[in-house]
């Protein structure tokens, strides 16, 4: 039951990504009626641009991993979020607000961190933190040689290192012996890690675009342009979210699973990091959804400080 309700979980929350990525397509411009005149094109071209953008980042990452899933690629996971950040940062880079080559330097840097959700970034080390400690884990318990099981309609091939192989007794002292899979073992350091080093070498490329380009308002009592950044920066903290969140079940449940099986000394410890790799994997889902296709109003944040609104050449 705990499995099927984590499945549902993930379920619905893919499911109305997908819905939404393709609703922000059809969706109605913004309500500009109070803004300035100036801005309508601005504002509304943005707008338009960051909808697009994380529409295209959900669907083209969803297309390359289905299409990387039926080639067999152990790599699936890791393509959509290299696939649906790529997008993001290129749309960034191409944003309709950035009408110059050129800016003017200013007394206050802007700093990445003005822009971050802060609350949901925090989730980001968490997320990164829990996946790291189940391969600390992992490697050290996973099989070392490879499982082939011709029973069944079709023979089963496990690579070394991708499964856990745990051997219980009966109380009749018969041996009995499971395979647990996927396992965050050896096997699966290149296909999940070197793609996520990759993922968030891209999304700091993103967040870095954001802080870095022009302001969109000269006006220094607007607080137009810093929405729009934090609009930006959202978007990228929001697909490395639901990225990060789509490894950790895989293995954690894998973890959960062996608990009641005896390998060596690790069974209680293998089972509360697989569960906590499960909470932080809802977590992290749940709020990078939500950013992903909320839309906040412009005008709907509170006023930064002078700090915040004073352009600058870059991030420090």
């Amino acid at each position: 039951m705990p499995a099927l309700a984590l499945i549902l979980a993930f379920a619905a929350l893919i499911l109305a990504l997908l819905i939404s990525a393709v609703r922000l397509f059809s969706r109605p411009g913004l309500d500009l009626a109070s803004a300035p005149e100036a801005l309508h094109d601005p504002l509304r071209n943005a707008d338009r641009h960051s909808r697009w953008t994380r529409s295209a980042a959900v669907l083209v990452a969803s297309a390359a991993a289905a299409i990387t899933h039926l080639m067999g690629i152990p790599a699936t996971l890791g393509i959509f979020g290299l696939a649906g950040l790529a997008v993001l940062v290129l749309g960034e880079r191409r944003s309709p607000v950035i009408t110059k080559t050129s800016r003017t330097a200013a007394l206050t840097p802007r700093r990445i961190c003005d822009c971050l959700p802060r609350r949901s970034a925090a989730l980001i080390p968490l997320g990164l933190a829990a996946i790291l400690g189940l391969f600390a884990l992992g490697i050290p318990t996973a099989s070392p040689v490879a499982h082939i099981d011709p029973q069944g309609p079709g023979a089963v091939h496990l690579p070394a290192g991708s499964y856990l192989e745990g051997v219980s007794t009966t109380p009749a002292g018969d041996l009995i012996r499971s395979v647990f899979y996927p396992w965050p073992g050896a096997f699966y350091i290149i296909p999940v890690l070197v793609p996520l080093a990759a993922q968030l070498v891209l999304a700091a490329a993103g967040l870095w675009a954001v802080a870095a380009r022009e302001q969109v308002s000269a006006s220094s009592d607007e607080h137009l342009d810093v929405v729009l950044r934090r609009r930006s920066a959202e978007g990228i903290v929001g697909f490395l979210l639901v990225s990060l969140a789509l490894l950790m079940p895989r293995f954690g449940t894998s973890m959960i699973e062996a608990a009641t099986w005896k390998v060596e000394q690790w069974d209680y410890l293998r089972g509360a990091l697989g569960g906590l790799a499960v909470i932080v994997a809802l977590t992290c889902m749940a709020t990078g959804v939500l950013l992903l296709i909320r839309r906040p109003s412009v005008f709907s944040s509170p006023r930064p400080s002078a700090a915040d609104t004073t352009p600058s050449e870059g991030p420090a």
